[in-house]
């Protein structure tokens, strides 16, 4: 089978594009991606060829005007991006090769999707397939980084509903130069690709031809191993999902919740799957996940820290709350949580009864006078208490909590203990303690909404005055 074939049979039963509708085609100007061009101009596909100028050489801006032109010499629509990426991996704090693909890709997705285009067309290689799971491999990779490239897939960073596809996929570097050779094709040679400083080319020119020594088809050997995992992976993506829908709770753009013990049940196999599955969906543009990071998760899964709290990656971490194992966006935590009841530092708010104090994102505490308890508990929150007000007074103090501070929580017996304590035991997260609003009066703490009224508050048969204190988020 020609190359020609074989990339016209995977443009349309692999990837699944179709000839009538427009396809954004990155061109480079390197032989392969005009092969790429060539091959599916002459089929008859409706293209838009697209070429992004990283800026990163002098002669950047003629390479663009060079592409254009051999676009507009086929007939074809052309569209030239540019922009600094020296600039974006300082600003990002990336390496070139990351800012510049980030770079590319945003362009290539933002004019697809201005343009109503089925998908992006990328003319990477079987050679190319190689190189990127050797770079996996080195960085230390899952099942997923194994298989490489897909012929069709989606980069969620830049477009959940637009595919990526790669024709060329199966085909190799030797296949490509020989077409361009035989249809007398023209192409430039980007000198940064002997570039040494860059992985990608120390893999292609320095790594591969020592493993070629030992095995001289270890190309394809490699390339054969990507594709097999790539077609059992649809096996294992059924048992991913089926562990995904027992353990997970609820999930956002910037919280998954799982039930805990469901998930420390599931196999290790199944554990790391889940893990893998999850980070992306919080970080889109995490394009592999270390064994590491997935370790790491897996051991806070098994055995918590002491503050049930673990840093992951890229922002992320995961705590424990009660039977809820949060994966979260971390980067968010310095806001105020509207989740639950929080105070500014350094806040303090008088409440007189009868009376009540707002607290940020419409929380209130109030407070009131009653003649009696309730007939049950039942119907009692933990957001609620009672409380003897001839011993804490008329007038009461909202406040966040002071380091080393102490309390008698209720059921102890009268014992004193550290509310750092406390709060480890009943699993209220780091992130939420230093702006938890204590309930004060005379200068002790009386209760912790939420979790406990201090013993020496408690209602007894010698209590006159009964003051019923409440928190609730105002609208819910």
């Amino acid at each position: 089978m020609s190359l020609e074939e074989k990339v016209l049979l995977n443009a349309q039963r692999v990837c699944q594009i179709s000839p009538e509708v427009p396809l954004v085609l990155g061109v480079s100007g390197g032989a392969d991606s005009v092969c790429l061009m060539d091959v599916l101009h002459r089929a008859g596909f409706h293209l838009i060829v697209a070429h992004f100028d990283h800026q990163l050489r002098p002669e950047s801006a003629r390479e663009a005007g060079w592409v254009r032109d051999q676009g507009e010499q086929r007939g074809l629509r052309v569209e030239i991006g540019q922009g600094d990426v020296q600039a974006l991996a300082k600003e990002k704090r990336m390496s070139i090769e990351e800012a510049a693909r980030e770079a590319r890709y945003a362009f290539l997705f933002g004019l697809a999707q201005r343009t109503g285009a089925q998908a992006v067309a990328v003319a990477h290689t079987a050679s190319d397939q190689v190189e990127t799971v050797l770079m996996h491999l080195i960085r230390g990779t899952g099942r997923r980084g194994l298989m490489g490239m897909p012929y069709r897939g989606f980069l969620n960073q830049f477009s959940t509903t637009i595919p990526l596809v790669r024709p060329m996929l199966s085909i190799w570097r030797e296949e490509v130069l020989a077409y361009c050779r035989e249809r007398h094709l023209v192409w430039i040679e980007d000198p940064s690709n002997q570039d040494l400083r860059y992985t990608r080319n120390r893999l292609r020119y320095e790594i591969l031809p020592l493993l070629q020594r030992i095995n001289p088809r270890i190309e394809e050997a490699i390339w054969r191993t990507a594709m097999l995992l790539a077609d059992e992976e649809e096996i294992l993506e059924d048992a991913f999902q089926q562990a995904w829908n027992q353990c997970v709770l609820e999930q956002s753009s910037t919280q998954i919740v799982f039930t805990g013990e469901r998930l420390k049940k599931l196999s290790p196999g199944l554990q790391r799957g889940v893990i893998r599955w999850a980070l992306p969906l919080l970080r889109p543009a995490i394009r592999d996940v270390d064994f590491e990071t997935v370790e790491r998760a897996l051991q806070f899964i098994r055995q918590p820290t002491q503050s049930r709290h673990i840093h992951l990656m890229a922002g992320l971490g995961m705590r424990l709350e009660g039977e809820r194992l949060i994966l979260e966006d971390e980067t968010l935590s310095k806001k105020i949580s509207a989740e639950f009841p929080q105070i500014l530092h350094g806040g303090l708010l008088s409440l007189s009864v009868p009376g009540r104090v707002n607290l940020p994102n419409h929380w209130v505490v109030e407070i009131q006078a009653v003649k009696a308890l309730p007939d049950s508990w039942d119907d009692v929150s933990r957001w609620e208490a009672f409380v003897d007000g001839d011993l804490t007074g008329d007038v009461f103090e909202v406040r966040p909590y002071h380091r080393g501070e102490r309390f008698q929580p209720l059921g102890m017996g009268g014992k004193s203990r550290k509310i750092s304590d406390f709060w480890v035991d009943a699993g209220l997260p780091r992130r939420l303690r230093n702006g938890w609003p204590l309930v004060c009066a005379r200068g002790e703490v009386v209760w912790i909404p939420g979790f406990r009224l201090d013993h020496r508050y408690r209602i007894t048969p010698g209590t006159g005055k009964i003051y019923h204190l409440k928190v609730r988020r105002e609208g819910s």
